[in-house]
């Protein structure tokens, strides 16, 4: 009787810590601010339309409003737009203790080490045009750290082919990695220099995992990543395999 008693002490004990934590997470949820811009950009003027950008930046969107976060969504947007954007984006996440995210899912290339998101007016005729006509990274990291908020998340499902590749003494295809600057997670949907499908279904399936996963209670945000690489990486047999670079120190929980 006694062991019995003790046993069921000790499973109460232990029940009772965990609702405690969850409590916590859901506490800590409700009051930090929380900022995203998402972005998709799918119907390109000078080459092919993308599938699914408009519709996994559209699911991303509704996800993270179901979380908490204060969303700013564009589609379809031109290099004045994302620019105009990403420079407001930083003046807001100038509040105390504020968590930004910015999500964005559409074509994306290197030139010289350096990562450039496309609008969907991008019309390079060579490479050194890419500098003009895309949105640098650096300037989105460059708002981040100049925000001085607590911590930045930016998620890229921008790793499919070049769609310019003909105009180009070499055929550049994925990002580049990049180090990410103190209290930021950046996440890409392959490995540097991959690419990744556009998908056949509704959403790609990065963001088909990383949907799912970001809704699983009591995940730190190393632990979602984690799951969603899996995920990638076996129902691609091996040829999609997520990326990430962390500086963060601190836990998070979607």
């Amino acid at each position: 009787m006694k062991k019995t008693g003790l046993f069921l002490l000790c499973g109460f004990l232990l029940l009772n810590n965990a609702w405690s934590q969850e409590r916590a997470i859901k506490r800590k949820a409700q009051t930090e601010p929380r900022f995203a811009l998402v972005i998709g950009n799918s119907d390109y003027q000078q080459t092919a339309k993308l599938r699914n950008p408009v519709n996994d930046a559209r699911a991303i969107n509704r996800t993270l409003s179901e979380l908490g976060f204060s969303v700013t969504s564009l589609e379809n947007v031109d290099q004045r737009r994302m620019e105009n954007a990403i420079r407001k984006f930083g003046k807001t996440l100038k509040t105390d203790g504020a968590v930004g995210l910015f999500y964005y899912a559409g074509h994306g290339m290197q030139i010289g080490g350096e990562n450039y998101l496309l609008p969907v007016d991008a019309n390079p005729s060579n490479e050194d045009d890419v500098r003009y006509d895309g949105v640098p990274m650096g300037k989105l990291l460059g708002q981040m750290k100049n925000a001085g908020n607590s911590m930045n998340l930016v998620i890229l499902d921008a790793c499919r082919n070049n769609p310019f590749t003909r105009s180009f003494r070499a055929n550049r295809n994925g990002l580049a990695q990049v180090t990410a600057p103190t209290g930021t997670f950046i996440s890409y949907a392959t490995a540097p220099g991959s690419v990744a499908a556009d998908g056949d279904g509704k959403n790609g399936l990065f963001t088909e995992k990383l949907i799912t996963h970001m809704r699983t209670p009591g995940l730190k945000l190393e632990e979602v990543f984690k799951k969603v690489r899996a995920d990638v990486q076996r129902e691609s047999n091996g040829k999609q395999v997520p990326w990430d670079s962390s500086s963060v120190t601190g836990d998070f929980y979607f």
